[in-house]
């Protein structure tokens, strides 16, 4: 695993008390006192079903594809925190267990048991909580807010931009489930499946997958707001 070191300020954040959120499929998500930061807590699910594997006779095949699946998944918390933290609100991961840098986390769980954990056994991820995107443009149609929510469209063709200018691919490109606002810019929630794609630097090669990345909103936004479209094409084509 590799090691990110803490950025200044840290420490204060996590001194607060974490309460239970939701369950995704690679982590457990709590919320801040302040309602300003999500701790996601990895799930160690799969490093289990690795010892287990361990001892079972004609199980190495399946052991190799769970190392090479936890392997993906950090490498993408690295990509998230060290290439594209203005992109993802992520402002620590910590991935380096019994490291030098030990973090007393305090989190309450769904039943509103309280618990305090170790960062030298708990790998976990510190991100700015943000809104989802999608409710937040309706929210803003909703108010006849147009050019605002023109400006959330630009934001989120910029945002997919930039990080293909940064080499990174993104392996679920979900709008509606992954992407959402922190401070009126869009960002990427979900952050485990990022990787590097050289191809990217191929400005023809890197429109194409913009378009294939944003075919699903436009379908939804001609359907629903039809005289944005528009706007949307001329910002996809940037």
């Amino acid at each position: 695993m590799r090691g990110i070191k803490p950025p200044e300020g840290i420490q204060k954040i996590l001194n607060q008390e974490f309460r239970y959120f939701k369950r995704g499929a690679q982590c457990f998500v709590f919320l801040s006192e302040d309602k300003e930061y999500v701790l996601k807590i990895f799930n160690n699910r799969h490093l289990k079903q690795i010892r287990f594997f361990s001892f079972l006779p004609f199980s190495y095949e399946r052991k190799r594809m769970l190392e090479e699946q936890i392997d993906r998944s950090f490498q993408s918390y690295t990509l998230a925190t060290n290439d594209l933290s203005n992109e993802t609100g992520v402002l620590y991961a910590h991935l380096s267990l019994g490291n030098s840098s030990p973090f007393e986390l305090r989190i309450v769980d769904k039943l509103g048991i309280r618990h305090s954990l170790s960062s030298k056994e708990t790998g976990f991820l510190l991100q700015k909580r943000g809104t989802l995107f999608y409710p937040s443009l309706i929210k803003k149609m909703a108010e006849g807010r147009l050019e605002e929510a023109k400006e959330m469209i630009s934001s989120l063709t910029v945002l997919i931009s930039r990080c293909q200018a940064k080499g990174v691919a993104n392996q679920d490109p979900s709008v509606r489930k992954n992407v959402g606002m922190i401070d009126n810019r869009c960002v990427i929630f979900d952050v485990g499946r990022f990787s590097k794609d050289d191809l990217l630097k191929d400005p023809l090669y890197a429109q194409k997958k913009k378009c294939y990345h944003l075919r699903r909103f436009r379908k939804w936004l001609l359907k629903n707001y039809p005289h944005l479209i528009e706007h949307f094409d001329r910002e996809c084509q940037a």
